[in-house]
């Protein structure tokens, strides 16, 4: 049972003991993997409002336009400003996103677990999802992708400094028995010294999840995602512009519902 988990049980009883707040209650109770709802039910908060299912009540279609810094782009893991993460995020999605509650919503990952004492993680991703140049979406993506995070030679990249559980101290590359592949769409992570916060780091904005095409460049240029949209023309300080995608459905709309918008 979730709650027999001896982190979440700490965590618990620091918030009955009001040494944390109802949200940073709810946001190391969802890294550990407890659903927000059930993070909620654990912790007595009744009435808390939960993600209402997907449904047809909102129209689709029209342009949203926003005023926003139109930052040159450059390796989404050497991201420095969160407008970067902003241009990118409707095509270049995450494995969690941090809700504004405070709790961790799993996107590309659909669940995970943690053990005891946060040095395994299973990471279980969602089935179904495709890229949008048609290549399914797998646990080996997720392997491409966590190996450039703990690449400590890359410069810039912010992302090995949240991910040094996973690295060889010797090559400052991805330890090579921190990392299996159970299945197709199932990883574990075995990190070298206990890590609450790596569910967490994999929400920020320089996370984002990258097509193991990605030749590290321009990922505007190169385009591909597994986003609801795709992008249509960037032109660094002047204007950026998405368009929802066509080809095939999104991965997310019967469960998030959307994307209700043409073009942003």
């Amino acid at each position: 049972m979730p709650h027999r988990h001896p982190l979440t049980r700490r965590t618990l009883l620091d918030f009955r003991k009001g040494l944390l707040s109802r949200r940073e209650f709810l946001s190391r109770a969802t890294a550990l993997g407890l659903a927000a709802s059930g993070a909620a039910s654990l912790a007595g908060l009744a009435g808390m409002p939960v993600p209402a299912a997907a449904g047809p009540a909102i129209a689709q279609g029209g342009t949203l336009r926003i005023q926003h810094n139109v930052k040159a782009l450059r390796d989404p893991r050497a991201y420095d400003w969160s407008e970067m993460g902003n241009l990118t995020r409707g095509f270049l999605e995450y494995l969690v996103e941090y809700q504004s509650d405070g709790t961790l919503q799993g996107m590309l990952a659909e669940r995970w677990s943690v053990n005891d004492d946060a040095t395994r993680y299973t990471l279980h991703l969602r089935e179904g999802v495709r890229w949008s140049n048609g290549d399914a979406f797998t646990a080996s993506d997720v392997a491409h992708n966590i190996a450039r995070w703990c690449d400590t030679d890359f410069p810039g990249n912010s992302m090995s400094g949240r991910m040094s559980g996973l690295i060889d101290p010797h090559t400052g590359q991805l330890d090579t028995n921190a990392l299996h592949i159970e299945d197709p769409h199932t990883l574990t992570l075995q990190l070298s010294a206990p890590d609450v916060t790596l569910i967490a780091n994999m929400s920020d904005y320089p996370a984002a999840i990258v097509h193991p095409g990605f030749d590290g460049e321009d990922p505007f240029a190169h385009g591909i995602g597994t986003g609801p949209f795709r992008p249509v023309e960037m032109i660094v300080g002047e204007r950026c512009v998405l368009e929802r995608r066509r080809d095939h459905p999104w991965w997310g709309s019967n469960l998030l519902g959307g994307p209700y918008l043409d073009r942003v």
